[in-house]
């Protein structure tokens, strides 16, 4: 399907492994390698009692594939297709999924009725909360340079330092310094997904009043609150050596992903509901 080998002439159909084939479409391909999967998973909880409920759960998990997305994925952005069609080992890596470690917590409290007001405005109220934290995705750097010769455009660079050593700003998230452009006709040593992104913390609140009307009907006021604390969570940084922002964080998850939701990591946002349930 792809030009297999480095070569330092412009894109040829001579430079395929077998010429006489004009094309052949992705996915009559083999597959690209296995999965391997490990977590440990713990959860507590507190039922509901003296108005107190509440749930932690933690994960650490690890996955290492060779290849996660076909055509891509939301956390590279780039195709799986591997650096070196003959040396899919090196493709080997973690996954675009892995995240090491995530806890979240949720706790609903109910008040206890106000008995000096009254009754409409000093019983049914509850607070409510989720919180999230999690590390970051990895992602691969690539040189955006195609030193190879090969034509794919997805040349990874050589490593000549621990990429992972920060300064993990917004102007520099990671060690950039850490790679260099790769040979002319040569694959670059650095290995698939080795950096990782900036993590996801999250505190969602909420305030609700409930009003019983009569016997079969219920109201339900909501304020609720997402990202209380308005803490900036960002997607991954430029990961294009050749990128004049190479290492910038430069968007948010809502930004990478298309998506203006509520709770997803966007700045704060404050909602209010009323719902009748009858």
């Amino acid at each position: 399907v792809y030009p297999g080998f480095p070569s330092n002439q412009p894109l040829k159909q001579a430079l395929r492994p077998y010429p006489q084939w004009l094309g052949v479409p992705p996915f009559l391909g083999p597959p690209l390698g296995s999965t391997w999967y490990d977590s440990l998973q713990a959860k507590v909880t507190k039922r509901f009692s003296h108005g107190l409920s509440s749930l932690l759960a933690y994960t650490w998990s690890h996955s290492i594939d060779g290849a996660s997305v076909f055509f891509g994925s939301g956390a590279n952005g780039t195709t799986i297709f591997p650096q070196n069609n003959y040396d899919l080992a090196a493709e080997r890596g973690n996954s675009d999924f892995d995240i090491r470690h995530r806890l979240s917590w949720s706790v609903l409290y109910e008040i206890p009725n106000m008995r000096r007001l009254p009754k409409v405005v000093g019983e049914g109220w509850q607070l409510g909360g989720i919180l999230s934290l999690q590390t970051g995705q990895p992602f691969s750097v690539l040189t955006g340079q195609g030193l190879s010769g090969t034509g794919l455009g997805n040349d990874r660079p050589d490593l000549i330092g621990d990429p992972n050593a920060g300064p993990h700003t917004v102007a520099k998230w990671f060690n950039t310094d850490a790679f260099v452009l790769n040979q002319p006709r040569t694959f670059g040593n650095a290995g698939r997904n080795i950096v990782t992104g900036p993590g996801f913390h999250n505190f969602d609140f909420s305030v609700l009043k409930n009003t019983h009307i009569g016997e079969h009907v219920n109201a339900q006021f909501r304020a609720e609150f997402f990202n209380i604390t308005n803490h900036p969570n960002f997607a991954l940084p430029s990961n294009v050596l050749a990128a004049p922002n190479f290492g910038e964080l430069f968007q948010t998850p809502d930004a990478a992903q298309n998506n203006v939701g509520l709770g997803s990591g966007g700045p704060r946002l404050i909602q209010f509901a009323l719902k009748l349930s009858f």
